[in-house]
């Protein structure tokens, strides 16, 4: 925020400062003591954010489960060869 401030009249500095505010609104009391046992002053250096909306941390959680899983179904299935059901072509075009 320091280096971006730097090239920003105070009008333009002001808005992102009051974003940052009520987004440190949604952080966890986990995460100020983050901030507190690290001695970390977020305006003033990066942290690692923990947000507290409880779909963020389910989405992670599923994400990792479905990570883990992977690894031992590929092993046990390394012969596989699994196809598409439609061309490459209809993907690129969907992207």
């Amino acid at each position: 925020m320091a280096k971006l401030a730097e090239s920003m009249t105070p009008v333009e500095i002001k808005n992102p400062e009051a974003e940052a505010s009520e987004d440190s609104l949604n952080m966890t009391i986990g995460q100020c003591g983050v901030w507190a046992a690290e001695n970390i002053e977020p305006d003033k250096e990066m942290s690692e954010l923990m947000p507290n909306k409880p779909d963020l941390f389910s989405s992670h959680a599923e994400g990792r489960i479905a990570a883990k899983s992977m690894v031992p179904f590929t092993l046990d299935n390394s012969d596989s060869k699994p196809e598409l059901n439609r061309s490459i072509e209809y993907f690129v075009e969907d992207v």
